[in-house]
């Protein structure tokens, strides 16, 4: 049970730090908009990775198969990401002179959406979850409905809990920020939300 603990912290901590496009959005948006705004994000994505635990949980091997024979998700899911990120290196200069947060006209209900849309589009996401319950969930100490729940319950929470540091971290850097470091901080973003989605269109392709 302890080794099953362990694993399950070690794959959320794991999971908070991939450098994907969700890495990248949490921290433009802790910075630029602000604390609990980074939150309301973060909130959406992990509601999307439960979707995709509940569903891979009872359809892992047969989605995996059915991935691989259905390239045109990929296609799909990383022509969404290019063009998210094409739209915000034109929207990059947008800004005010100074950065002001203002936390109380954000829309948080707008921020949970989007985070739960950027990553339920990551079909590399998808195949994460399937990849560690035909991997890991075998190997559990428990294999019970309970011991499952325990195990994916810590991931979930590892990750969050990393998120809010990272998000915390990252708002400690807004007094540093204006509108020039914001163009820069978006421009990049932009470049990595295009070259993730032009990979996974690749991979559909190939």
């Amino acid at each position: 049970m302890l080794t099953d603990f362990f694993t399950a912290i070690s794959i959320g901590f794991f999971l908070s730090f991939v450098l994907g496009p969700v890495f990248f959005v949490l921290i433009e948006t802790s910075i630029t908009k602000g604390f609990r705004a980074a939150i309301s994000l973060d909130l959406g994505v992990v509601l999307a990775d439960v979707f995709f635990i509940i569903f891979c949980y009872y359809t892992s091997k047969q989605l995996v198969d059915n991935i691989n024979n259905q390239p045109g998700l990929f296609v799909l899911g990383g022509s969404i990401l290019l063009v998210y990120g094409v739209y915000i290196f034109t929207q990059r200069k947008k800004e005010d002179k100074k950065i002001q947060l203002k936390e109380a006209s954000t829309n948080y209900i707008g921020l949970f959406i989007k985070g739960f849309a950027l990553n339920i589009i990551n079909i590399a996401v998808l195949l994460f979850w399937a990849g560690v319950i035909l991997v890991v969930v075998p190997n559990l100490n428990r294999t019970n409905s309970l011991g499952v729940f325990t195990f994916f319950t810590t991931i979930l929470g590892t990750y969050f809990i990393t998120d809010v540091l990272k998000i915390f971290i990252a708002k400690k850097l807004t007094s540093k920020i204006n509108t020039e470091n914001t163009a820069i901080i978006k421009t990049i973003l932009s470049l990595i939300l295009v070259v993730s989605g032009a990979f996974i269109i690749l991979k559909g392709a190939l």
